[in-house]
């Protein structure tokens, strides 16, 4: 079948609508033989455009939407499949994220009712945060945050409760770790034991491809000290600004658009942290938990959790006042971070618990328990704390 030379659009458009016409299997594969390589590479990518438009423009009964953020037909096969390795990872990334549903009104009901489930007090971060997931859920963008504070102060929670609130998959990533790992980007594909970054591991893990990263400590990861360490701030920086919607990762040498995923830091102090981190995120500054805020803490969330993970709440009993009295101890020692008291507690309940069950009754927690975690408590929270 002749064909006059046409430029590329004319040229496949012309032989879309020829197959369209046509009805039966049959024809339509004869039609198919008389073309030639370059007519079925442009029928291709012809086809596959417009199966991805109507991918990108699908719209959930929910309200949800999609965005694509891995195409892995955009590149040169011979960078990408290399190794059978390279090709697993590959696979396993989405090509397509779904974005949380535009309910604000259900979003903001939901938000409070798992805050007040998970965080005691903190109102004012909450009013911080709720603004940000508001913007994300209207725009499937926001700025990144950068929590302050000091060890302990609820950073790491509060990052949890912001991807439970969004109906997202959390993705920690422990910044002095990855300083002298992989990093962010992963090795160069050049080496025997090379594999991808941090950052694709998470959208692997995710399943969805659209995790919040929490990259935890960042102040804890400075510069480059050494050869193969990575520099991991200066490497945050194409994740947060235009560069993260063709983030690529050294070992799979393909771009990802990670601009759809919320970005969260912490740190204990800023002093750390470079300038232009800082000048991209929002700052929440964290208080220092005072006696009050830590009393309710055991009480509403520490110990029942240890009670339940035991399973011991009908064996074990422990009184309001024996928790009081405990953490004002711990807390005039200076103790402020509250993974101090959950060890403390963890410790006075396991003591209670063992008892309980070599003696085969319910026991109260006594003072021997209480003074027993006391002590090594106390001394603990008086030597330095590195993390």
């Amino acid at each position: 079948m002749a064909r006059r030379s046409k430029g590329g659009s004319e040229q496949i458009s012309e032989i879309a609508i020829q197959i369209e016409q046509l009805q039966r299997k049959e024809a339509i594969l004869d039609y198919m033989h008389t073309l030639s390589l370059e007519e079925l590479i442009l029928l291709e990518e012809f086809y596959h455009k417009s199966v991805e438009n109507m991918e990108c423009r699908k719209v959930y009964p929910d309200g949800r939407r999609r965005v694509r953020i891995f195409n892995p037909r955009t590149f040169d096969p011979d960078l990408t499949t290399t190794s059978p390795q390279k090709r697993a990872i590959l696979n396993k990334i989405p090509e397509f994220a779904v974005l949380p549903q535009d309910d604000v009104a259900k979003t903001l009901k939901q938000g409070r009712e798992i805050w007040e489930k998970s965080v005691e007090g903190l109102d004012s971060i909450y009013r911080k945060m709720i603004l940000h997931i508001v913007s994300y859920i209207k725009s499937g963008t926001t700025r990144p945050l950068l929590f302050v504070g000091v060890p302990g102060s609820g950073k790491s929670m509060a990052a949890r409760v912001y991807g439970e609130i969004l109906g997202l998959y959390t993705a920690f990533i422990a910044c002095p770790r990855m300083a002298t790992s992989r990093g962010l980007y992963g090795d160069a594909p050049t080496y025997q034991e090379s594999s991808c970054g941090a950052i694709v591991e998470a959208i692997i893990r995710s399943k969805t491809g659209l995790p919040v990263f929490v990259l935890d400590e960042i102040d804890k990861a400075g510069a480059a000290k050494s050869r193969g360490s990575c520099d991991i701030q200066n490497e945050a920086l194409n994740l947060i600004d235009e560069a993260s919607e063709e983030f690529v990762d050294n070992y799979l040498q393909c771009p990802v658009d990670v601009s759809h995923s919320p970005v969260i830091f912490t740190a204990n102090e800023v002093d750390d942290i470079s300038v232009p981190l800082i000048d991209r995120c929002e700052l929440i500054d964290f208080p220092v938990p005072t006696a009050e805020h830590i009393n309710l803490v055991p009480q509403r969330f520490i110990v029942p959790a240890l009670m339940k993970k035991l399973g011991c709440a009908d064996m074990v009993k422990l009184s309001k006042r024996s928790v009081e009295d405990a953490v004002n101890k711990v807390y005039r020692s200076g103790a402020v971070s509250i993974r101090i008291y959950q060890s403390m507690f963890e410790n006075v309940i396991s003591s209670a618990y063992v008892r309980a069950v070599c003696e085969e009754r319910t026991q109260q927690v006594s003072d021997k328990d209480i003074n027993s975690a006391l002590e090594h408590t106390i001394t603990s929270s008086r030597k330095s704390i590195g993390f």
